[in-house]
C-alpha cells in the first residue's frame, strides 16, 4: 500500500486488530513500529515512530500519528515504509509499501540525500555499462518485468534517491561520464557527490 504525504503535514494511520483478545496499549507485550527508510536496503531509518505515537480510539482500534516535525526537513520523493506490530512473541507486518513525500511550497529542505556512487556492475568505475544497466532495468520495470538487478544494485541504480529507477537516473550517469571526460569531475565517489550536488533537483 503506497501512501502520499505532503512534507510537513500530519498523517494519521488507523489500524484495527482482528482478535478475540482485547489488546491494550499499556501492555508490555504489545508494541508498534512505523519505520521509514530512503532505500529498502539502507541500514539506518529516515525516521521511526513507536507506541508513544499511537492512540487507542476503540476496542483494538488505534491511530498512529506522524507529526509535521517528522517530515518537514526531508527531501521530497519516494521512501520505503512498513508498519509492524509485536504481540507477545509474534511479529506482524500489517502494512508495507512506498511513502511518496510531496513537496509543499512553504518549507525548503535543509539537507540533501546521501548519493551512492552508481557503479552498478561493481567494476570499480562508472561507465556506459552502468548507464545501460540502469536504462534496461527501467525498461524492464515499465514492462512489468523484474528489473534484472539485485536488490543492492537497484538501490545503487536509484541515482537521484527518489525511490524509483527511471530514465532520469540513466541520464544522470551518462551526463556524469561526459563531464568526467571533460575534466569537470573525477570519476569516483567524491566526484559523483559533487556532481549530484550541482545537478540535484528537489522539484
Amino acid at each position: 500500500m503506497n501512501i502520499d504525504l505532503i512534507r510537513g503535514d500530519t498523517l494519521n494511520i488507523q489500524f484495527e486488530l482482528e482478535s478475540d483478545t482485547v489488546i491494550s496499549l499499556e501492555s508490555d507485550s504489545f508494541d508498534v513500529a512505523f519505520s521509514v527508510k530512503q532505500a529498502a536496503t539502507d541500514g539506518n531509518y529516515t525516521f521511526q515512530k513507536g507506541k508513544s505515537a499511537v492512540t487507542e480510539i476503540g476496542e483494538n482500534t488505534f491511530i498512529m500519528r506522524i507529526a509535521p516535525a517528522d517530515t518537514e526537513n526531508l527531501i521530497p520523493g519516494w521512501y520505503y515504509y512498513d508498519l509492524q506490530l509485536t504481540i507477545g512473541n509474534d511479529i506482524y507486518t500489517i502494512a508495507i509499501g512506498k511513502l511518496q513525500l510531496i513537496r509543499d511550497i512553504t518549507l525548503p529542505p535543509n539537507s540533501l540525500p546521501t548519493f551512492i556512487y552508481p557503479d552498478v556492475n561493481g567494476d570499480g568505475t562508472v561507465d556506459s555499462q552502468d548507464a545501460l544497466l540502469i536504462l534496461t532495468a527501467y525498461m524492464n520495470i515499465g514492462a512489468g518485468l523484474p528489473s534484472g538487478l539485485t536488490e543492492e544494485q537497484e538501490n545503487i541504480a536509484d541515482c537521484n534517491r527518489d525511490g524509483a529507477i527511471d530514465s532520469t537516473d540513466a541520464s544522470l550517469v551518462s551526463l556524469f561520464i561526459t563531464e568526467c571526460e571533460q575534466g569537470k569531475y573525477v570519476n569516483n565517489s567524491n566526484g559523483w557527490t559533487e556532481f549530484m550536488i550541482n545537478h540535484y533537483n528537489v522539484g
